[in-house]
């Protein structure tokens, strides 16, 4: 009886620590998935090369949204989708244009050391609306569409927080007026999330 009592102990004991390799060795093999929210300050400014139109500031608008990434070890991809409202000033004048955007940056993150996280993609803009502070809608004079390029670093903090700092810089002319100016976006910005997976 004691014999039979031992066997089962040891084959429960094996059996149970080979279910606890395979859970080890399965979480190891497939990719981790987060996803969360976040929101934030963008510092945005509109200029380019021949640009006698808007000021030279950076004014401060906001951003959030939802993010969803996946990672596997240390690299990893992350895809937002933001909303973002943007103000420029008229060069030497006390007019000004407010903007209403959507961002889905498609970036690529690799971890440089625990919890801090590299940023560096592409990300599509959607302009939704262009007003002017006398209430004229001048979305017409932008091309609503643009491409730019991010860098940026994230960290990811206890009890599923992040803190993310990043640097857009505007790859196309958004100036659709009658001039040949050039206008092109450039912004930072500075974020907290919360991550509700993982």
């Amino acid at each position: 009886m004691l014999l039979a009592a031992f066997t089962a102990a040891t084959f429960f004991s094996i059996n149970t620590q080979a279910q606890l390799g395979a859970k080890k060795i399965t979480r190891n093999k497939l990719p981790m998935l987060t996803m969360g929210v976040k929101i934030g300050v963008n510092m945005q400014q509109l200029a380019g090369s021949g640009n006698a139109v808007w000021g030279d500031t950076y004014n401060p608008g906001i951003v959030g949204g939802a993010f969803a990434s996946v990672h596997k070890r240390n690299i990893g991809v992350r895809v937002e989708a933001l909303i973002k409202t943007a103000k420029f000033d008229f060069h030497n004048s006390n007019l000004s244009v407010n903007t209403l955007s959507l961002d889905i940056p498609a970036l690529f993150e690799y971890k440089i050391i625990k919890r801090v996280w590299l940023q560096a993609g592409p990300m599509y803009s959607s302009m939704i609306k262009a007003k002017a502070s006398d209430g004229s809608d001048i979305k017409g004079n932008f091309t609503t569409s643009d491409l730019s390029v991010v860098g940026g670093v994230e960290v990811s903090l206890p009890r599923k927080f992040t803190v993310g700092a990043r640097y857009i810089k505007g790859l196309i002319n958004v100036n659709r007026t009658a001039t040949d100016e050039i206008w092109k976006n450039t912004s930072f910005q500075f974020s907290v999330g919360y991550r509700f997976l993982n």
